[in-house]
């Protein structure tokens, strides 16, 4: 049996076995937990820049730290650039498709991206492209905009609003914050710019997505069976 025939099994029994009217809401951000942003990002910034950076040594969440000769505006306007010619080439998580489709058997499932509102429907035309499950909500924090009018909001604000039980997220600072604010688990994939951050107590490391499927049906499973 496959890791989504196994999953799904599992967590449809779970599901019928507490006979849930409501469902449970989990909070999930985008890029690098759903879809691979860097891993697409890093070779196009390797053509701009003249360097061959690869992904394993993408060694933190910040740009500006990765690319410090580049200058902020500059470094937003490549993302711009990117996201307008090669948005649709980006390629899924590993399991991410597969992990989604059996985390509905048992949540509600709430998009909670840091990009911009602006990026709406191209997010969710990717993630429609790739197959992956409805989603329940789409929610957009702005934190990566440059405009000064643009409202901007914590993924904690996103988590509280949709009744989040758990939160899944790549970067150890949003991680972090979500957990020391309202206090509730959040299952972290490990990737090269998170491995040696500092994480508080709530945030779970998560090696796969099989991992991160396993972590939260056993969160489901407190909370339900307290």
């Amino acid at each position: 049996m496959d890791f989504l025939s196994h999953a799904t099994f599992r967590l449809e029994n779970e599901h019928r076995e507490r006979k849930m009217s409501v469902l449970l809401d989990l909070s999930v951000d985008n890029d690098d937990v759903l879809v691979g942003f860097n891993r697409r990002f890093i070779p196009y910034m390797n053509t701009v820049t003249g360097e061959n950076l690869t992904y394993d040594e993408f060694h933190s969440f910040d740009f500006g730290v990765m690319y410090p000769d580049i200058p902020q505006k500059e470094m937003f306007q490549h993302v711009v650039n990117f996201v307008h010619t090669l948005h649709d080439t980006i390629e899924p998580e590993e399991g991410a498709v597969e992990g989604m489709y059996a985390l509905r058997e048992i949540f509600r499932t709430h998009l909670n991206t840091s990009r911009c509102e602006s990026t709406r429907d191209i997010t969710a035309d990717l993630l429609s492209q790739h197959k992956f499950a409805r989603l329940d909500s789409y929610n957009f924090t702005n934190s990566v905009s440059l405009l000064p009018h643009v409202e901007k909001r914590k993924k904690s604000d996103i988590c509280k609003l949709v009744g989040a039980v758990a939160h899944i997220e790549d970067a150890a600072h949003h991680a972090n914050e979500v957990t020391l604010t309202l206090g509730i688990p959040v299952v972290m994939p490990l990737r090269p710019w998170n491995r040696e951050e500092e994480i508080a107590p709530g945030v779970i490391p998560s090696q796969s997505w099989e991992h991160t499927v396993d972590i939260l049906g056993e969160i489901a499973e407190k909370l339900l069976h307290p």
